[in-house]
């Protein structure tokens, strides 16, 4: 399907396709990952990265990511990352600031994530450029305390307390 717009009424033309979806690879974690790991180096979150190999160079991997974070106090981060092939992994969102980040936040002394996780993440489309495999990891890392995924910072899950789930899918999208 194509949508056009002319801009006769001048405005600006707009054409685009529909692009097709060729593959996709999600990954759901679900047990609890901690991690004292000091910013601005992250931990990777085991459990919470996924591969995917492109059919064509020209293909975009359509990435989205959902991960459930918590701290007693102090602040805490994720961040993700890519490898293409066996080359090393880089940082692939962040805006360029001194911590790369997919998301932050600070708990004040066991006030807001007492009981509650921070959702952290995003959808980004990224242009590896490649056929060879590409994985995406989240990583996490806090400035005190300990940082929890997939639980609150006060404890473990019970009846007060649900557990949560985190994830990363991949969509490689037609170029």
């Amino acid at each position: 399907m194509t949508v056009s717009i002319n801009g006769s009424d001048g405005g600006t033309a707009v054409t685009t396709t529909t692009q097709k979806v060729l593959q996709v690879v999600s990954v759901e974690k679900t047990d609890i990952f901690s991690t004292t790991s000091t910013m601005p180096t992250y931990a990777d979150i085991t459990g919470l990265s996924a591969t995917i190999t492109p059919s064509s160079s020209s293909s975009k991997i359509l990435v989205t990511i959902s991960v459930k974070v918590s701290n007693l106090t102090g602040y805490f981060s994720t961040q993700l990352k890519r490898q293409i092939g066996g080359a090393s992994f880089t940082i692939v969102h962040g805006g360029g600031s001194s911590f790369p980040s997919l998301g932050g936040a600070y708990a004040r002394a066991n006030i807001e994530f007492y009981l509650a996780t921070m959702q952290q993440g995003g959808t980004f489309l990224d242009s590896p450029n490649t056929t060879q495999a590409v994985t995406f990891k989240v990583g996490a890392a806090r400035s005190t305390g300990t940082c929890y995924v997939n639980r609150t910072g006060y404890s473990v899950p019970d009846a007060l307390r649900p557990g949560t789930s985190s994830t990363i899918t991949l969509m490689e999208v037609a170029g």
